[in-house]
């Protein structure tokens, strides 16, 4: 019940981020499990709360690809551009 939670969780996270989140998560739900032998109600517990900070973490990420953008769009355009020869 844990993974379902969790990939529910990675599948609303923007596509190119996807795949570190959900190496990220099973990982750290791996180690609750083998390292600290927590129950699987606890390990629903910690599914359920990173589902539940999972739209933070989306504004977060696309707020950051848009600053970078931004960035990015800034640093074409400026007159101060060093070409690399």
């Amino acid at each position: 019940m844990s993974w379902r939670i969790l990939n529910l969780a990675v599948c609303v996270l923007p596509r190119e981020e996807r795949r570190r989140y959900l190496d990220e998560y099973a990982s750290e739900l791996h180690d609750l499990t083998q390292v600290e032998g927590l129950s699987g109600r606890t390990q629903i517990g910690y599914a359920l709360r990173l589902l539940a900070r999972t739209p933070a973490l989306v504004f977060v990420l696309r707020s950051s690809a848009s600053q970078a953008s931004q960035r990015r769009i800034h640093a074409e355009s400026s007159p101060y551009r060093v070409e690399n020869t």
